[in-house]
């Protein structure tokens, strides 16, 4: 009898666990998509990456004539949980936006493969930028251009 009212107890408790494991996962909402100002200043300082060699730690401002390029490189678009960090999606770069207003917005940039870039406002909540394929790479294929041309 004491078996049987144990098992039902744990039953209990097992199911009530799951069914609030199930409410908070549905009524967990994603973070709002964050807007970009218009920028008047972009910086953008790569991370040390294997393969860049030189370019480590390259910090170069964006040419005027592409900053609406890079903008639309970095802009938040949709929200991308569970962002496995270091090993599989390196931070490539740290972005400066300088705004008409004084203001700034500080961005990471993380790859994500043959995809757009990754982008965080505040180190935790990601976000797939709005273009670019291998977009990482390719804002390190830019700054290397941008470095270049200096």
């Amino acid at each position: 009898m004491k078996a049987c009212l144990l098992g039902l107890f744990f039953g209990i408790i097992l199911t009530t666990g799951a069914g609030l494991a199930i409410v908070y996962l549905q009524n967990r909402t994603a973070p709002p998509v964050p807007e970009l100002q218009p920028a008047v200043k972009i910086t953008i300082t790569l991370f040390p990456l294997e393969n860049i060699g030189q370019y480590d730690s390259v910090r170069v401002e964006v040419p005027a004539e592409q900053m609406g390029s890079i903008l639309q490189r970095l802009t938040p678009v949709a929200y991308q949980p569970n962002v496995q960090h270091d090993f599989t999606n390196p931070l490539v770069a740290a972005v400066n936006i300088a705004h008409s207003d004084g203001s700034e917005t500080k961005l990471l940039v993380r790859d994500f493969g043959h995809n757009p870039a990754l982008v965080t406002l505040n180190g935790r909540d990601y976000f797939v930028a709005r273009e670019g394929d291998a977009g990482g790479m390719e804002l390190i294929r830019l700054v290397k251009e941008f470095y270049a041309a200096k």
